[in-house]
């Protein structure tokens, strides 16, 4: 099995429900479903199949055993919706971590409560290249586990991380192989890093920063960075984008690039009056509107 969407709001495909008399049919230990774009809406009585072969299924209320987890060892992708109760999730989020294969999580936490403890015990396996946490009430100094993943290279921390926490300061040793970093709908303000926090990011992603003050201007030494995109974010965040990709050209580096998107025309009016005021002349730059 590749792929389970343990999601009550799977993306919008083609269904195919399979019944518990489909599984219980006599004699039948193996079931293959080809084709990636159909959902497999699955009861639970599916893990009761010897051989199951399916390219994404959505399992709304699965067992949460290790044994049932050991029982899935080569799924490779996994996307999560908590919508219940924290306490209602068993020992789920410890038995994570016997998907020794597991390639990319994603993990969304429903609104009505803080999920700050649930999402500390959870056992990431060392496999894990891409994880995406959205409302997980986290706070920025909780990513010292998830920046000792050794093979991590996307991480995406989406709508109110850092739990209202204005300040995020990096410790050294961490997202030693991170290649892409996105950051949404959070209330950073203070923003503290050097190149060595980030020894081998390629781009980087800031949607709806609005409070945030500036990109350290150690982010511009890192030698991979060729990518930064802000959007929705503050006009001082922005203009210090401008300001790292000027000084990049300084040192002769002209592969990096920053594209900027504001809310407003008036917004991109008076980023443009300030990047004159600044002297900026950068043709690495692309404003949206």
């Amino acid at each position: 099995m590749r792929d389970i969407d343990d999601n009550m709001h799977c993306d919008p495909l083609p269904s195919l429900c399979l019944g518990p008399s489909v599984l219980k049919l006599w004699n039948l230990q193996t079931l293959i479903i080809k084709g990636h774009l159909v959902k497999i809406i699955a009861p639970s009585e599916i893990w009761e199949m010897p051989h199951i072969e399916l390219e994404l299924v959505c399992l709304p209320d699965p067992p949460t055993s290790e044994e049932a987890c050991k029982r899935i060892p080569s799924i490779s992708k996994l996307v999560i919706s908590y919508n219940g109760e924290a306490t209602s999730t068993e020992c789920f989020q410890h038995n994570i971590g016997c998907f020794n294969k597991l390639d990319s999580l994603k993990c969304h936490f429903n609104l009505r409560q803080n999920w700050r403890d649930f999402a500390l015990s959870l056992g990431f396996p060392s496999s894990l290249r891409k994880l995406c946490l959205r409302n997980s009430c986290l706070r920025w100094g909780d990513l010292t586990t998830i920046g000792s993943l050794p093979n991590l290279e996307v991480l995406k921390l989406t709508d109110g991380y850092g739990a209202g926490e204005p300040e995020w300061t990096l410790e050294e040793g961490m997202f030693v192989r991170l290649k892409y970093l996105q950051i949404k709908y959070c209330g950073l303000v203070e923003w503290n890093a050097q190149s060595s926090h980030f020894p081998v990011l390629e781009s980087l992603v800031l949607v709806g920063l609005s409070k945030l003050s500036e990109i350290p201007s150690g982010i511009g030494e890192i030698p991979t960075l060729r990518y930064i995109y802000l959007k929705h974010c503050s006009l001082s965040a922005a203009i210090s984008a401008v300001r790292i990709v000027e000084e990049q050209e300084e040192y002769g580096n002209e592969e990096l690039r920053v594209e900027v998107d504001f809310w407003e025309q008036k917004e991109s009016k008076k980023f443009r009056e300030m990047m004159k005021d600044e002297g900026f002349t950068t043709n690495n730059l692309h404003l949206r509107n």
